[in-house]
């Protein structure tokens, strides 16, 4: 498959996000490749039907992006910070959902805002 990245965004201490401007389709790319392709997990291409997950794992909050696996069209997550899940909502208009240690789950509806501290 040949592909033509363009970076759109670098988010400091973890991903860079990339337009594949042949498909149309949005990856990333962690400290292990140079490109989504060349990474140790290859192209993991952002899944925009499921949401972000922000859940409680082990009495710590835990972020994570949906993504499909090009190698094997598997879905699952990547763990993501604060600043990556605010770019990914307003640039990508991905939803979040809040999942509680119970199971149950909150679906954040709205624009998000961000306001200085």
């Amino acid at each position: 498959m040949s592909y033509k990245w363009k970076l759109l965004r670098k988010i400091p201490g973890n991903h860079r996000w990339f337009l594949d401007e042949n498909s149309g389709r949005v990856s990333c790319c962690d400290q292990s490749g140079a490109r989504p392709h060349l990474t140790d997990d290859g192209t993991l291409w952002l899944n925009k039907e499921l949401p972000i997950v922000i859940s409680d794992y082990d009495g710590r909050i835990c972020i994570s992006a949906p993504v499909i696996k090009g190698r094997t069209d598997d879905k699952c997550h990547i763990t993501c910070n604060l600043n990556e899940m605010t770019y990914l909502v307003r640039e990508h208009d991905m939803r979040v959902e809040v999942h509680s240690p119970s199971g149950d789950s909150v679906k954040l509806l709205g624009e998000m805002k961000l306001v200085p501290a």
